[in-house]
C-alpha cells in the first residue's frame, strides 16, 4: 500500500500508514523512501535513508535515483562514493550524473571500469557525449552497443536533430527495423524535421505514423505555429483526436503570429483549461502587437483567476507597461515578481525596468537601480540605460560598459552617435 500511496502522489496516506505499522522491515522502510522520492520530498527522503536500520542495494538505489532524477548531482556522488556495492543500476546513474556535468572522463573511466553494463547504461554514456557536441564518439559507442533499444535510438536521432544533423538523423531512422518504430522513435524524428523548420518533412512523417499520439500532433502544432504554412495549423488543430493545454496553446500562438489577435483571444476564451504558459501567450501576443492596454487587462484577468505569472510572463507585462508608458503599473509588477509571487527577478526584468524608468525620464532613477540590481549588469541592461538616455555623461557611462562586456556589439555605438545629434549643446 506504501507503494501505491507514493505512486498516486498521496505521501501522507503513506506517511500515516507507515506510522503506524508496528513492525516495519526493509520493504517498507525503502518504499517510504521512495514514496517521499516521487512526491518531491528529497529532504525527508534522505533523512529516513540514513535512519534505516540496514540498507540493501535497493534502498541505496533509490535514494541514488531520487537525488539523479532531481537534480542533485552532487549529493549523487557522494552518496555513490559511500555505496558498499556497485552494480549496474546504480553505475548507469553516476554515470548520468557525470555526463550532465559534463564529467566525461570520469563517465567514461567507470564505464570502462564496469565488467558489465546494459542499454541504460550505454545510452546514458552515449548522451553525455552527444550533449557535449561530441557526435563522432557517441555514434561510435552507439555502433559498439551489444543490444539497442527505443531509447538509444532515440537519444541518437535527438542528438543529431539538436546539432543540425538533418540528414545523419533521417539515414538513422530509416535503419531502424519497423518493428522498434514505437512512438518515441516515431516523435524523435518529428522533433528532428520541427527543430530544422523542415515543415513538409514533418508533415509527410505525421502521415506516415501507423498511430500518432498526442505528443505527435502537439509537435506538429507547434512547428506550424512556430514556422507556418499556410492555414495547415488550424486544419491540423481540427483533425488532431484529443487535445490539451499544449495543443490549444500553439494554435492561440500560430494565430496571434499571423496578426489574428481577435481570434487568438476568441479562441483562448474557449479553452477548456489554461495555464500560466497559455496565459503568457495570449498576453506576449497583445503586447508583441503594440496593443498594451489590453495585454495589462489580461494579466488583471489571469491574477483574477487565480493564476500567479510566470517569469516569460513578467517581461511581456514590463514590456507592455513601457509601450504605453505605465511606469506607477510597471513599478508595482516588478515589485510584485518578488513580494507577491517569490520569484527572482531575471536580467530580463531589470532591462526592461532600466528601460520604462529611462523612457519616463527618469534617468537617475534608472542608473541606480542598475547599478543596485543582484545580479551583475550585462551588455544588454547597459544598452538599455544607453537607448533611454537623454544626456551625453550617462548615456557614454552606459556605452563604455556595454562595449567593455561585450565588444562584439555595434548598438552602443550607434545609440551612443544618435544621442550625441540628439544633444549637441552637451560637452
Amino acid at each position: 500500500m506504501i507503494k501505491a500511496y507514493g505512486s498516486s502522489g498521496r505521501v501522507d496516506d503513506a506517511k500515516l500508514l507507515f506510522e503506524k505499522m508496528p513492525v516495519r522491515n526493509l520493504v517498507t522502510f525503502t518504499g517510504m523512501v521512495k514514496a517521499y522520492a516521487e512526491t518531491g520530498h528529497i529532504l525527508d527522503a534522505r533523512e529516513l535513508f540514513d535512519s534505516m536500520p540496514e540498507r540493501n542495494l535497493v534502498a541505496w538505489t533509490v535514494m541514488l535515483a531520487a537525488y539523479s532524477q532531481t537534480g542533485h548531482l552532487d549529493e549523487v556522488l557522494a552518496l555513490f562514493a559511500r555505496i558498499p556495492e556497485r552494480e549496474v543500476v546504480s553505475c548507469s546513474i553516476v554515470i548520468g550524473a557525470y555526463s550532465a556535468r559534463g564529467q566525461m572522463r570520469e563517465a567514461r573511466e567507470l564505464f570502462d571500469s564496469m565488467r558489465e553494463g546494459n542499454v541504460v547504461t550505454w545510452t546514458a554514456l552515449i548522451a553525455g557525449y552527444a550533449g557535449r557536441g561530441d557526435l563522432e564518439e557517441a555514434r561510435s559507442l552507439f555502433e559498439r552497443m551489444p543490444e539497442r533499444d527505443t531509447v538509444s535510438w532515440t537519444s541518437m536521432i535527438t542528438a543529431y536533430a539538436q546539432l543540425g544533423h538533418l540528414e545523419e538523423a533521417r539515414a538513422l531512422f530509416d535503419s531502424i527495423p519497423i518493428d522498434h518504430r514505437d512512438a518515441v522513435v516515431w516523435n524523435s524524428m518529428l522533433y528532428a524535421f520541427s527543430r530544422d523548420g523542415c515543415v513538409a518533412g514533418m508533415i509527410e512523417t505525421l502521415r506516415a505514423m501507423p498511430r500518432p499520439d498526442l505528443v505527435s500532433w502537439n509537435i506538429a502544432m507547434a512547428t506550424l505555429a512556430e514556422w507556418g504554412m499556410g492555414d495547415d495549423f488550424a486544419n491540423f488543430f481540427l483533425e488532431m483526436p484529443e487535445r490539451n493545454v499544449l495543443s490549444w496553446t500553439s494554435m492561440i500562438q500560430a494565430l496571434a503570429r499571423r496578426g489574428k489577435l481577435q481570434s487568438a483571444r476568441d479562441l483562448f476564451d474557449t479553452m477548456p483549461e489554461r495555464n500560466p504558459v497559455s496565459w503568457s501567450t495570449i498576453v506576449q501576443a497583445f503586447a508583441r502587437n503594440s496593443q498594451g492596454e489590453e495585454a495589462i487587462q489580461l494579466v488583471l484577468a489571469m491574477l483574477l483567476e487565480g493564476t500567479a505569472p510566470d517569469e516569460i510572463a513578467y517581461i511581456e507585462i514590463l514590456a507592455a507597461c513601457a509601450h504605453i508608458g505605465l511606469l506607477e503599473t510597471s513599478r508595482r509588477f516588478f515589485h510584485s515578481i518578488t513580494a507577491d509571487h517569490g520569484l527572482v527577478p531575471s536580467i530580463e526584468h531589470y532591462s526592461c525596468m532600466i528601460h520604462i524608468l529611462g523612457r519616463s525620464g527618469q534617468a537617475r532613477d534608472a542608473e541606480e537601480l542598475l547599478q543596485t540590481m543582484s545580479l551583475v549588469p550585462d551588455s544588454i541592461s547597459w544598452t538599455a540605460l544607453l537607448g533611454s538616455s537623454n544626456e551625453i555623461s550617462r548615456g557614454a557611462r552606459a556605452a563604455r560598459k556595454a562595449v567593455d562586456l561585450d565588444g562584439e556589439i555595434s548598438a552602443p555605438y550607434v545609440l551612443l552617435s544618435n544621442l550625441a545629434l540628439k544633444c549637441p549643446q552637451e560637452p
